[in-house]
């Protein structure tokens, strides 16, 4: 259960969210593996405002990458830890966030999964179907979530889109077409709602039932 709640709270935070967790509760204690992937600077910008979210370590073999990333956010150099397993044997958090290259993927889950730590990391999930599969192996022997920051498979209007599907209230779905009012992101926004409804892709950004 507890692992649970702690990896609703990170989805809340990730899409900029309010806390699930109870207004009394301690803070969810989460430690971060790698630095190297470019949305870490994009969670401490909304993480450290926070008060239901503590950072208890980061975990980065390069001191110069960290320090880079402490003087932008003012983070406390005793955060700093050279080794993944070393953070989490060590403050024990409640779940780790991956921001590693994805070649590391499959070495920073099957650590957590040692711990029993949930964790959640950047798309993709792996570089090879191998590493995928060492992945969920880990994750389901240690019982683990192990999240994928797909972000736009959280948003509330297609979770509603799914729900209205499956209800029956439009009828059947012969074709489906989403579209994002930015600058980016339509084919991911896509796949999001694809992954909802169930259908398979035909290339192009396009599905198919």
């Amino acid at each position: 259960m507890l692992k649970r709640v702690a990896m609703a709270a990170l989805v809340a935070l990730l899409v900029s969210g309010p806390s699930i967790l109870a207004a009394d509760a301690p803070p969810l204690r989460v430690a971060i593996a790698g630095l190297v992937h470019g949305h870490a600077g994009g969670f401490f910008s909304q993480a450290l405002p926070r008060k239901d979210i503590q950072i208890v370590g980061i975990a980065e073999p390069d001191r110069a990458i960290f320090d880079s990333y402490a003087k932008k956010f003012k983070l406390d150099s005793s955060l700093y830890h050279a080794d993944l397993d070393e953070l989490i044997r060590s403050l024990h958090p409640q779940a780790v966030l991956g921001y590693t290259s994805t070649f590391d993927h499959r070495r920073v889950v099957e650590t957590c999964a040692k711990y029993n730590v949930p964790v959640m990391m950047e798309k993709p999930l792996a570089t090879t179907y191998e590493d995928a599969q060492a992945i969920a192996a880990a994750a389901q022997k240690a019982k683990i979530a192990v999240l994928v920051n797909y972000e736009t498979s959280w948003y509330s209007s297609n979770r509603a889109a799914y729900e209205l599907l499956h209800s029956g209230a439009i009828g059947e779905l012969r074709k489906s077409r989403y579209q994002r009012i930015g600058s980016s992101g339509g084919n991911v926004l896509n796949r999001a709602l694809a992954k909802f409804l169930k259908l398979r892709p035909c290339g192009e950004g396009s599905f198919s039932s």
